[in-house]
C-alpha cells in the first residue's frame, strides 16, 4: 500500500450511532513521551517513576524484615529441656522446630534463661520508605503529599492548606483535562 485508500467490502464507511460524543479513542494522559520521539500515544504517569515504584518496594520489604528479624530470642539451657533415651544415647526431646523465637544453648547450666532482644530501627526504616513514597508521588506528577504516611498535623485544614498542599496534583488533573478537552472538539 503506498497511501491509497482501502475501503473493505460491505462495511460502512460511517455509522450514525446517536451518541454525541466518540464511542472509543485513543486517550492519552498529558505526559510528554519520553521512551519514543514523535510518538502519537503518550505513555503512563508512571513510566519515569519505575525506579521509585522499586524503591517503595524495597523500603517497604527492609521495614518488614527489620520487624520480622528484631523478634526476642531466647536461649534455654541445655538442662531445660526433656530427653529420651534411643538406644545407649540420651536425645533432647525438641518443641516448637517452626519456631525461631527459642533457641537451645548446647552443653550449657549457667544462665538457663538468657533473653536477647535486638534494637529496632524502625523510625530510619520507616523515614525510608516515606521519602520513596514521596519520590514516588512527585515523579507521577500528583505531589510530594500524594502517597505520603506523615499525618501528624492534628488539626483540620482549611481549604486553602488542602488546593496549597495538592497543587502539583491539582495542575497535574488540569493539564490532562485540558489534554482530553481539546481531543474530544476534534
Amino acid at each position: 500500500m503506498e497511501g491509497n485508500a482501502l475501503a473493505p467490502m460491505g462495511a460502512n464507511p460511517v455509522y450514525d450511532t446517536g451518541c454525541p460524543f466518540p464511542t472509543f479513542g485513543i486517550v492519552k494522559p498529558a505526559v510528554t513521551n519520553t521512551r519514543v520521539d514523535m510518538s502519537p500515544y503518550g505513555q503512563s504517569v508512571f513510566t519515569d517513576a519505575v525506579d521509585a515504584v522499586q524503591a517503595v518496594d524495597l523500603t517497604f520489604d527492609a521495614l518488614i524484615s527489620e520487624i520480622d528479624l528484631s523478634k526476642m530470642r531466647i536461649f534455654l539451657s541445655d538442662v531445660l529441656f526433656d530427653r529420651s533415651s534411643e538406644g545407649n544415647k540420651s536425645v533432647t526431646i525438641p518443641f516448637g522446630k517452626q519456631d525461631c523465637t527459642v533457641f537451645r544453648k548446647v552443653m550449657s547450666t549457667e544462665d538457663t534463661i538468657q533473653e536477647f532482644a535486638p534494637a529496632l530501627r524502625t523510625s530510619a526504616q520507616k523515614e525510608a520508605f516515606r521519602v520513596s513514597l514521596q519520590m514516588l508521588g512527585d515523579l507521577c506528577g500528583f505531589g510530594i503529599d500524594y502517597f505520603d504516611l506523615d499525618d501528624a498535623r492534628g488539626y483540620v485544614k482549611t481549604a486553602t492548606e488542602v488546593s496549597s498542599d495538592n497543587s502539583a496534583l491539582m495542575r497535574n488533573i488540569r493539564r490532562h483535562e485540558n489534554s482530553l478537552e481539546g481531543r474530544s472538539r476534534g
